[in-house]
């Protein structure tokens, strides 16, 4: 049952499940765990405890997770305390962060939060400018609905920053406010109607077709739907209609990111004037992780063992720094390296390994920070060189690092060294060249669903009558057909300007349509033949900055970038 998830996460894997992808499926589990329900009936078995374990996820919905009352913090000085107070000052505001990452143990907005900002705000003058930092999974659909609804109240002028994303149902907070700074190449990811495609299905077999689960998770789809809609129209202002509308076309991929440009063109107040305090936030709050501090305050306090108060340079030695999460952007190691491939090309370079113990191990949010903070701090105009080597990862990410980097102004060049698989091949599709190794290999793009590629289950809605098709079957070759579609024009529009359009149609088609397996080397020579722009000439330093990951330490940086 595990590729369930999988299935409605927009996730390409390699070996692992992405949790950035589980908020957003939640309703979509029960949209097709009745199959193995009907199984578990039938075996009698091992699939029926799975199946109620499903259920008690589903259900998990209408429960609260904690009913413990947040407790009031003593004043301290944390990591970010520091770049909050500073921000505060400047822009005579109060700040509250909700920043979260994989791997901590609260990866999501809950009640802790809603009640903890609700407790904080009690301190701030209800006309007093309130800036809310946004860097979040998504979470528990009711708590975030109320936090949106206390921005929304707050009598004085409200912003939500938004440095990087913020998924799934956490961008209902960013609806809330009177302004949203955005990352330049910062996005959203809301999750796809649910309600629509259930309907879809049950249109396309006829309701006496259809399993009777079917059309309880419809009911249910609904009505949740239509609460959601109703939110929207309530928090939304006026202007942000098409907005609202937007985020709930049938036709629109949870794939897809929603930056600032699109989300302005569809009527949000949107900026990027990102202050500098905001990134530094963040970076903080990825260096120091807190268990304790579900919202990120400028008068906090983070422990790290009874109850005394930990400065920033006593949490320098803490067990996050021996895990390397405050590595140096420009690791000593490969620097000098960089800076020759730097020196020699006039460019500058941006390194993305991903390798196992690294801080990731494939393309995921992390290595989207990174790299949209490293884009941000080069020469828009200068020529930009990225050293690529990584197995792949969540489609999402790929996508948002490929239009960063197709938006870079100066001649873009990337180097495989070995391989640039699956969405690292996104990434590489956005350069004006390709340098590949003599042994190095490209890989095809199109999304897995528990390793078997969407065109799998397109092909089965071409070959039998959809009343004859499985629910979930049917269910997810619908969904598949529209994420083909997708996918493709992305790619498209990726090549454009450096490739003819019939040029990249063609290319995009080999590498989505399924033709390939998803595990297929596309070697040099067979990039070249299928039209990629690709030479052979890789200088050494690609080779040894690899190299020199091979076997890192725990917890290295997997984008490193070295400034000047």
């Amino acid at each position: 049952m595990g590729w369930i998830i999988e299935t409605l996460s927009g996730v390409e894997l390699f070996g692992q499940l992405q949790m950035a992808a589980v908020a957003a499926v939640l309703l979509a589990l029960g949209a097709i765990a009745w199959r193995w329900r009907v199984r578990a009936a039938q075996a009698g078995s091992t699939d029926a405890s799975t199946s109620q374990a499903l259920n008690r996820v589903l259900l998990a919905a209408d429960q609260p997770s904690s009913p413990v009352p947040a407790a009031p913090r003593p004043a301290a000085t944390t990591p970010w305390g520091d770049a909050i107070r500073r921000l505060e000052a400047k822009r005579k505001s109060h700040v509250v962060g909700l920043i979260h990452y994989r791997g901590a143990r609260h990866q999501g907005i809950g009640e802790e939060h809603l009640q903890d900002l609700l407790w904080t705000l009690r301190d701030a003058p209800a006309d007093a400018p309130l800036d809310i930092i946004l860097h979040s999974l998504g979470g528990y659909p009711a708590s975030i609905q109320q936090i949106a609804r206390v921005i929304k109240a707050h009598k004085g002028p409200t912003t939500v920053f938004v440095p990087y994303y913020a998924y799934q149902w956490s961008m209902l907070i960013a609806l809330a406010a009177d302004r949203v700074v955005m990352g330049e190449q910062a996005g959203f990811a809301f999750p796809q109607p649910l309600d629509n495609s259930l309907q879809v299905l049950v249109k396309n077999k006829g309701v006496r077709h259809v399993e009777d689960e079917t059309l309880v998770r419809l009911h249910y789809a609904r009505n949740m739907w239509r609460e959601l809609r109703a939110f929207v129209q309530e928090v939304c202002s006026p202007g942000a209609a098409p907005l609202a509308r937007h985020l709930f076309d049938p036709a629109r991929m949870d794939t897809t990111p929603i930056g600032p440009a699109v989300a302005g063109r569809l009527g949000l107040a949107v900026s990027t004037d990102m202050p500098a305090e905001v990134i530094e936030i963040i970076e903080a709050c990825q260096c120091y992780p807190s268990d304790e501090v579900e919202v990120k305050l400028g008068n906090q306090v983070r422990t790290s063992g009874g109850d005394k108060p930990t400065s920033l340079q006593q949490q320098s030695s803490s067990t996050s720094d021996r895990y390397g999460w405050c590595e140096p952007s420009c690791h000593l190691g490969v620097a000098p390296f960089l800076r020759r491939m730097q020196e020699s090309r006039g460019s500058s370079v941006i390194c993305v390994v991903h390798s196992a113990s690294m801080h990731s191990e494939l393309v995921d949010m992390t290595t989207a920070k990174d790299v949209l903070k490293a884009l941000a701090a080069v020469d828009p105009d200068a020529p930009l060189d990225v050293v690529l080597h990584t197995p792949g990862g969540v489609s999402f990410h790929g996508w948002q690092i490929a239009r960063a980097l197709k938006a870079h102004r100066g001649r873009k060049t990337v180097f495989v060294p070995y391989f640039a698989w699956s969405a690292g091949t996104i990434i590489a599709l956005a350069a004006d060249e390709i340098v590949m190794g003599a042994h190095a290999a490209l890989g095809p793009i199109d999304t897995q669903y528990n390793g078997v590629p969407v065109s799998a289950w397109v092909s089965v809605l071409k070959q039998k009558p959809r009343k004859k098709i499985e629910d979930a079957t049917l269910f997810l070759g619908e969904r598949s057909a529209r994420l083909m579609r997708d996918d493709h024009a992305k790619a498209v529009d990726l090549m454009r300007g450096v490739y003819s359009r019939r040029d990249a149609e063609r290319i995009a088609h080999t590498l989505n349509d399924g033709t390939l397996t998803h595990g297929y080397p596309i070697t040099f020579q067979a990039a070249r033949k299928l039209g990629l722009k690709v030479t052979n000439a890789m200088p050494d330093e690609p080779l040894q900055i690899v190299h020199e990951f091979r076997d890192p330490d725990m917890g290295y940086r997997s984008v490193i970038f070295c400034a000047g």
